[in-house]
């Protein structure tokens, strides 16, 4: 069957735009009528495919010898307006949108930072940062003051360990904070140029900034992300414009879904405090992380685009030799086929992996971390303020690419 030969009641494209931009507590009953009704479509407004199921969406991502990455210019003439960022010229050279040599010397590259052993150095540093934090406000709440954990530990915990792992100054994480969050605009195929350019703009800051770090880490080398990049420019492995590319994903990529993850997991527990005797050691913490990030929509779509390398069918539809493919992942984690009662939290399912970090060559190579943080501030929670209630709703924010959040008001019970 070919793409030309759906007709339906409903408008898929329509019904995809709605589970990206409308509210995410809406998006399952829009998800679950693409995977029973069009799990893959042709989106004439984006040009390329569209797929919601779960195993289409592993093989799309997967299977890289049925669909690669864009070839170097591909996307650039694919979608020229978009290359009037810089922004977007960074993420199509980035390890997210590149294939074969490139991406294997790439990952190859970061794969240190993110390897056991300085994932065991960077354990102690996150458990200092939360107990700092929790330092603070917990006796501030034990007094009966209203803290908004969006603000107080969602944004603070990564934006502290992703700061020192790149090797940027404390003083100065904030406002690379301010500047990465709307870093995504500017590859929003749907937003306009004005407010593309002007996420762009403000990129150039960011720029400017990781160029002078460059600069003095080739003079003053220290251990961090940064002067590992340059190590790995002076020694030919990567050019210098992809060690600055590096810095850019790291700081966005290592960062707001993170945050995004971490107010899942706060909001599931306040809504479900039962839930929390789940959290001990750190494989039954990890198990409570997989499950709730299944059960719980944070990441919307995955990163970067795929060309089938030849005709393929999947999911019904025939994709044809270089068609392009986006991926909604937010609604693969409900797909029956795979999680039976996917409505249900079940901590022992082993049908399939979460798709919140992607999969296959294109995985989050940094996902060690984020899990790690995830991990340590759960276990940190159930330690220290496992009475943590809501002190009011939490607040959404729309967001095209991740389920994110305003605030999130909580409060310590009193006496």
């Amino acid at each position: 069957m070919t793409a030309a030969s759906i007709t339906l009641d409903r408008d898929p494209a329509a019904e995809a735009e709605a589970s990206l931009e409308g509210p995410s507590d809406l998006a399952e009953d829009h998800y679950a009528w693409l995977r029973g009704n069009a799990p893959v479509f042709y989106d004439e407004r984006q040009g390329g495919y569209v797929v919601s199921g779960y195993p289409e969406a592993r093989a799309v991502l997967g299977d890289v010898e049925a669909f690669r990455s864009p070839r170097d210019g591909e996307l650039e003439a694919r979608h020229p307006d978009l290359f009037r960022t810089e922004i977007s010229k960074i993420f199509a050279l980035s390890i997210l949108n590149t294939t074969g040599d490139t991406h294997r010397r790439l990952r190859d590259a970061l794969i240190p930072v993110f390897g056991p052993a300085r994932m065991k150095t960077m354990r102690t540093y996150v458990e200092q940062v939360v107990n700092e934090i929790f330092d603070d406000i917990e006796p501030r709440m034990r007094r009966g003051e209203v803290i908004d954990f969006h603000q107080a530990i969602s944004l603070e915990v990564p934006q502290a360990v992703v700061g020192d792992l790149i090797g940027v100054p404390v003083e100065e994480r904030a406002h690379l904070r301010d500047i990465a969050s709307s870093m995504g605009m500017a590859m929003n195929f749907t937003a306009s140029e004005e407010k593309r350019a002007a996420a762009s703009q403000r990129f150039r800051e960011i720029g400017d900034y990781f160029d002078r770090l460059i600069e003095q880490r080739e003079i003053e080398p220290r251990d961090d992300l940064i002067t590992m990049m340059v190590a790995s420019a002076n020694a030919g492995a990567i050019s210098k414009e992809e060690a600055r590319n590096m810095c850019y994903i790291i700081q966005l990529a290592g960062y707001d879904t993170t945050v995004s993850c971490m107010d899942s997991l706060i909001t599931t527990l306040l809504a479900h405090p039962e839930l929390g005797e789940q959290i001990a050691d750190d494989r039954s913490t990890m198990r409570f992380i997989d499950e709730i990030l299944r059960w719980r929509m944070t990441t919307k779509t995955a990163n970067g685009v795929r060309y089938a390398n030849e005709d393929i069918e999947i999911g019904g539809v025939t994709i044809p030799k270089d068609g392009e493919v986006f991926v909604i992942i937010g609604s693969t984690h409900y797909d029956e086929r795979v999680f039976p009662e996917p409505e249900k939290i079940d901590f022992t399912r082993r049908q399939g992996p979460s798709m919140t970090f992607g999969t296959g060559v294109h995985s989050c190579v940094g996902f060690p971390l984020a899990k790690l943080e995830m991990m340590v501030l759960l276990q940190a929670l159930r330690e220290r303020m496992p009475d943590l209630v809501a002190a009011g709703e939490p607040v959404p924010q729309r967001q095209r690419t991740l389920v994110q959040y305003k605030s999130i008001p909580v409060t310590l019970p009193q006496g």
